[in-house]
């Protein structure tokens, strides 16, 4: 009789609510050095974008697509084949050398626009900020954001000369 309380006590207490997560339990600390090398700490939480906790700490990067595809982001598993992915190269960061060792190899879409990146750049720890999916055990990474693109179209400009546009 006693065996059989404790039996029935045990299964009701096993199915009781654990508790309610707590948002620290949910956030991830990211070191992030950006093209100036000034050192920011910001917090994102688990299982969202880089590029998205970097706009959202009001960090300089650039990126024209914004993720590229909304509506199956790149960071949504599984990975549809016949989606646009990424459409730039623009948030490209460099992962620094201890923490790349843990990373997931690059996805399809991702290798293919890093690979083939405007300004020519890529190291081993590259990766694009929005298709990079943070997790909890990446605690304490530190990323750094290797160029500014608007300030280097900047310089590339040319000169605009009064009165050569016009079209009357």
């Amino acid at each position: 009789m006693l065996k059989r309380l404790i039996r029935a006590f045990a299964d009701v207490t096993s199915h009781t609510p654990k508790g309610i997560p707590k948002v620290i339990d949910k956030i991830v600390w990211v070191n992030v050095i950006d093209y100036n090398g000034t050192k920011h700490v910001i917090a994102g939480y688990e299982g969202e974008s880089l590029l998205r906790a970097i706009e959202k700490h009001k960090i300089d990067i650039p990126a024209s697509c914004r993720g590229g595809d909304f509506i199956i982001p790149e960071t949504e598993e599984p990975v549809d084949p016949l989606r646009y992915g990424p459409t730039c190269s623009e948030c490209q960061v460099v992962v620094s050398e201890p923490w790349v060792n843990y990373l997931k190899p690059l996805g399809q879409w991702e290798k293919d626009r890093i690979t083939k990146t405007v300004t020519g750049y890529f190291e081993p720890g590259s990766r694009l900020a929005c298709c990079f999916v943070l997790h909890k055990w990446m605690n304490g990474m530190e990323i750094s954001i290797p160029y500014n693109l608007e300030q280097k179209m900047e310089q590339d400009d040319i000169p605009f000369e009064r009165g050569s546009n016009r079209i009357f």
